[in-house]
C-alpha cells in the first residue's frame, strides 16, 4: 500500500461522522486507526517505559529510541488529549499513542508519551507545570540515549496541546533555566479561558470562579514567542477549536512578527490526526516531522 498524501485512509467513514466530540465517535475513529495498528509490525525501537519525572502516578513517560545507534538527536515529547479529565499515553497499549512516539523513534529521532495529571484531582496549572517537569527530565537523560538536550520539542493533542501552549508560551510558566525546548506542536487544542464559554470538563481543571479566568487565558497572557511553533486543525474539528487555532496564529503574529507554521488536515477529525502516526496517511505525521527537521 502506496503512502496516501491526499487524506486519511477512513476519509468517508470520518465525514460521516462529523465535528463531534463525543465517546462515540471517539471509540469509532480509535477502533478504525486501532485494527490497522495492530495490523502492522511493531517497529525496530527501543522502548524504555514508565520513567517517573514526578511523585504522582501520573508522572510517567516512555522513551521511544532508534535501535541504530545515534547521537546528537532531536527529541519529541508528546501530550495526548483527553478532555482535561482522562486519557493515558497507553490508551491501546504500545499501538495508541505509543505509535506517535514509535514514529519519531523510526524516522531518527527520540519519542517521549508522556502521561501527566488530570482534573478534578489537579487543577490549573498542574499539568502545564507537568510539561515542564517532563521537559526537565528529558533535558538531563536524553542524552544517555543519544539525544541532544537541546533539541526537544514538546507537542500535545487536544487538552495535552492547552497544557504545552500554556507552558510554552508564558515565561511564569518555564523552567529556572528558561523555556527549554527548540519548538512547539499542537494539533486541536483549546487556547482560551472565556467565561460562558467553559466545557464542563474544562470546568474541572479551570475552576468555576470566573474572576480568576483573566490569570489562566493563554491568549492574554502570552510572554513568549520566540520559538518555531506548529498549529494544526483537522477539517471536522469543532468549529470553537478552529477559532482558537486561528486566534494563537494571529496572537503570536501581532507579538513576533513570525508567522506560525498553520496546517489544516483535511479529511480529519478531532481525534484522528494522533492515531494516524505510523499508518500510510502520511497527511499529519509528514508536515510535522518536515517541521521537526527543518527547525532542529
Amino acid at each position: 500500500m502506496s503512502q496516501n498524501i491526499s487524506g486519511p485512509a477512513f476519509a468517508k467513514e470520518i465525514m460521516a461522522m462529523g465535528a463531534q466530540l463525543d465517546k462515540s465517535v471517539l471509540d469509532a475513529t480509535r477502533e478504525m486507526y486501532l485494527q490497522f495498528h495492530k495490523e502492522k509490525p511493531m517497529p525496530d525501537v527501543h522502548i524504555i517505559a514508565d520513567q517517573s519525572y514526578g511523585t504522582d502516578p501520573r508522572q510517567s513517560l516512555d522513551v521511544h529510541v532508534p535501535s541504530a545507534n545515534g547521537q546528537g538527536l532531536a527529541t519529541v515529547i508528546y501530550f495526548h488529549g483527553g478532555g482535561f479529565v482522562g486519557g493515558n499515553k497507553n490508551a491501546a497499549g504500545l499501538h495508541i499513542y505509543g505509535n506517535v512516539a514509535n514514529y519519531f523513534a523510526e524516522n531518527g529521532m527520540i519519542g517521549i508519551n508522556a502521561t501527566y495529571r488530570l482534573a478534578p484531582h489537579a487543577t490549573w496549572p498542574s499539568a502545564s507545570q507537568d510539561v515542564g517537569l517532563a521537559l526537565q527530565w528529558a533535558i538531563d537523560h536524553v542524552a544517555q540515549y543519544g539525544g541532544d538536550p537541546s533539541k526537544i520539542f514538546i507537542c500535545g493533542q487536544s487538552a495535552g496541546g492547552a497544557h504545552v501552549a500554556n507552558y510554552a508560551f508564558r515565561k511564569d510558566m518555564h523552567l529556572p533555566s528558561g523555556p527549554g525546548f527548540c519548538g512547539v506542536i499542537l494539533l486541536s487544542g483549546p487556547f482560551s479561558v472565556t467565561p460562558g464559554k467553559v466545557s464542563e470538563n474544562a470546568l474541572n481543571y479551570y475552576g468555576s470562579n470566573e474572576s480568576q479566568y483573566n490569570k489562566m487565558h493563554l491568549l492574554g497572557n502570552i510572554t513568549y514567542f520566540d520559538t518555531p511553533v506548529f498549529i494544526g486543525y483537522s477539517e471536522f474539528d469543532p468549529p470553537s477549536f478552529k477559532a482558537n487555532s486561528a486566534e494563537l496564529s494571529k496572537k503570536l503574529i501581532e507579538l513576533s512578527g513570525k508567522s506560525p507554521c498553520m496546517q489544516l488536515f483535511q479529511g480529519h477529525n478531532h481525534y484522528s490526526p494522533a492515531f494516524s502516526f505510523r499508518t500510510d496517511d502520511v497527511t499529519v505525521s509528514g508536515v510535522v516531522l518536515d517541521f521537526c527537521l527543518k527547525n532542529c
